[in-house]
């Protein structure tokens, strides 16, 4: 009978302190390490303590394997955590003690190999509040150790030590955030807004992530009502309406990495929400070129403007289908079709760490993208070619899903 294999996992203590650290977007620092600790996306998972830093001493003294050793009155952004752990911590061997740092100074992450550990123990300022600083240069007046400071792009850190510190680096890390992967219109045009709300609103307890994706999905409704009256200017204000529903749907992202409370049923909520008012979007699009009237070249076409409501049904109906098939499928075996064109089948990580044209050339067509366009397509009173244009994909996505579906018979 075969064995299973021993999973991989790295040995962590995370420091905690006696006094009183201030929190951080109304979460206790510890607790907020304890969180990322376990849910970030790293091959080999973290086996953490969480330990005074008067007992430190005594843990290290008596580990034998190499630790990942974390100060808990600090913050860093999750992408840091998980290059340390997946491009340092392997490579660490048991004579070596690594320390990093970034644009703003050392960041509150030391590894160490196993030879190190008893020498590290005997170190008596694990409460200074100059920690990491003091234990960089106690472990360099040690020649039988390897000791480094590795320097890191793309990272972010702050030491918490009184509130007005905590803000600021609430809105650091904010800010840091503005840059993480997505398209253009993402990051320069939607995040400006959504980092400033989300900075409002972090200091309310209550308003958790999915507090937000659904207080957002209402927004988006009430957007889309709009185009359900036959006025020009109700559709403009509709689709302002959306393109601000679009900002508010970064905010619970956005909330959801301060605090660390991302979760399955977060992700499928906002994954509903989104795709629910994309279909609908094309839905009331063709209602309301049905009752104000589109392209007259169409209408004589066609021989009436109620298809203009067909074809925003077929589209919204093929939409949220196939979103919902590729939902399912993507836990599987992957997905079909276009699912493959936009990167879904692959980690998101994977992608951000070396983004190329071609990442922000399909991010143009994202929901974000989408709705600024639609916006000005309103504006301009040019929606019956929105509507033409984005009939055709989903023309595609239905013959992809009866061709796997019904002659195929493929099963996830």
């Amino acid at each position: 009978m075969a064995m299973d294999p021993v999973k991989e996992e790295i040995k962590s203590v995370l420091i905690d302190y006696p006094f009183d650290v201030p929190t951080f977007a109304t979460v206790q620092l510890k607790n907020r390490w304890e969180r990322l600790l376990t849910k970030v996306d790293v091959k080999e998972k973290f086996n953490n303590k969480t330990v005074l830093a008067g007992s430190i001493g005594d843990l290290l003294s008596n580990e034998k394997e190499k630790m990942f050793i974390i100060f808990s009155d600090w913050i860093v952004d999750d992408w840091t955590v998980e290059k340390i752990a997946e491009f340092e911590w392997s490579g660490l061997n048991s004579e070596e003690i690594i320390f990093f740092e970034n644009e703003n100074g050392l960041v509150p992450i030391v590894l160490a190999g196993e030879n190190t550990l008893e020498y590290l123990a005997k170190w008596k300022e694990w409460e200074h509040s100059d920690n990491i600083s003091g234990l960089v240069g106690y472990a360099k007046q040690n020649n039988a150790f390897s000791v480094s400071v590795k320097k890191l792009d793309n990272s972010f850190s702050a030491r918490i030590y009184d509130k007005k510190s905590s803000v600021d680096a609430e809105w650091g890390l904010l800010k840091f955030l503005q840059f993480r992967p997505g398209g253009l219109v993402a990051k320069y045009l939607n995040r400006p807004f959504s980092i400033r709300i989300t900075r409002m609103i972090i200091k309310y307890k209550f308003i958790t992530p999915n507090f937000v994706t659904i207080f957002d999905f209402f927004i988006g409704l009430a957007g889309l009502s709009l185009f359900l009256i036959p006025s020009y200017w109700s559709a403009v204000i509709g689709a302002v309406i959306l393109h601000f529903n679009s900002i508010v749907d970064g905010v619970d992202g956005e909330v959801a990495r301060l605090r660390h409370e991302s979760s399955k049923l977060g992700a499928n909520l906002d994954s509903f929400s989104d795709e629910t008012l994309g279909a609908l979007l094309y839905v009331v699009t063709g209602y309301h070129l049905m009752i104000t009237g589109g392209a007259e070249w169409f209408t004589a076409l066609t021989g009436g403007k109620e298809w203009f409501f067909y074809m925003g049904l077929f589209t919204g109906v093929i939409s949220y289908t196939y979103a919902m098939v590729n939902f399912h499928s993507r836990r599987k075996k992957g997905g079909i079709g276009f699912y493959y064109w936009w990167d879904l089948n692959k980690p998101v990580k994977v992608l951000s760490r070396k983004p190329t044209l071609m990442f922000y050339l399909k991010r143009l067509l994202w929901r974000d993208s989408i709705l600024f366009i639609f916006m000005l397509l309103t504006i301009f009173n040019v929606l019956d070619y929105f509507l033409m244009v984005s009939f055709i994909p989903a023309a595609v996505n239905a013959l992809l899903m009866f061709i796997h579906i019904v002659i195929i018979r493929a099963e996830w």
